[in-house]
């Protein structure tokens, strides 16, 4: 459990972790511009509308379209077992 900086509300992980995500979701749709890092793959596929896919330091995906690619997918990019080539990250990132 843990306490919030403005009173002794009780609040667990997964209840914060939720709370950021909405928050995240509405400044997405307010239009700003919100950068993610994480390796949770299903929290990712929910606030995102763009993705850049990163393993070992260099970008090994980039999506447009966040709906485009599936989770198993996204894990393959992420593990470097998966690669696009760089023209085709260029071209989706301009």
């Amino acid at each position: 459990m843990y306490y919030s900086r403005t009173g002794n509300t009780k609040r667990t992980m997964e209840e914060i972790a939720k709370a950021l995500g909405a928050e995240l979701v509405e400044l997405r749709d307010e239009g700003a511009a919100v950068l993610l890092i994480s390796a949770d793959l299903s929290e990712v596929m929910e606030v995102s509308d763009r993705l850049i896919v990163m393993s070992n330091g260099r970008i090994s995906a980039y999506f447009e379209d966040a709906s485009e690619v599936t989770e198993e997918d996204m894990g393959l990019y992420m593990l470097g077992l998966k690669q696009m080539a760089p023209e085709e990250i260029r071209r989706a990132s301009c």
